[in-house]
């Protein structure tokens, strides 16, 4: 017979050891004392949250072009592909557009603010167009300036 019993009503759980009880309890809380460095979900023991990582991001966060690096974010490895591998479809080969304005030249982004940095441009591009205009990649990647790194947040365009 377990000793341990649970009492909070319609549980009917029980434990060998007052400490599996204690641990038990959590599950009855919204408050995890735990919590994923990635996507931040709580957990109530250290068990339980290397066994959600393992699961949900160690394999996840490999670069799919055979790098070396590993990523402890989606974020994290959206940001080295963009600016390692450009995984864009470059078009637009016949614009003449100038970026030093830092504005997205793209009809339906007409009259949304400045972006901060190139990097904010080229993340904006690929969130939100899934295309790198050639002229851009030129004017920044392939100029001597070369990519700026972002100095503050990226508006939001949702």
């Amino acid at each position: 017979m377990r000793p341990f019993l649970c009492q909070i009503p319609d549980c009917g759980k029980a434990f060998y050891r007052q400490s599996h009880l204690e641990v038990h309890m959590w599950s009855h809380s919204s408050t995890k004392p735990l919590s994923c460095s990635v996507c931040h979900k709580g957990f109530v023991t250290s068990q339980q949250l290397l066994r959600h990582k393992a699961k949900h991001h160690e394999r996840e966060l490999i670069c799919p072009h055979g790098c070396a690096e590993k990523f402890q974010s989606q974020q994290e490895l959206g940001d080295h592909m963009l600016l390692t591998h450009l995984l864009n479809n470059v078009t637009d080969s016949n614009r003449d557009d100038t970026w030093d304005d830092l504005f997205c030249k793209e009809n339906e982004c007409a009259g949304y603010p400045q972006y901060d940095s190139s990097v904010s441009l080229f993340r904006h591009y690929d969130d939100f167009h899934e295309m790198m205009p050639e002229s851009l990649f030129t004017y920044f990647v392939e100029s001597p300036n070369g990519l700026q790194a972002p100095e503050a947040s990226e508006p939001s365009y949702d």
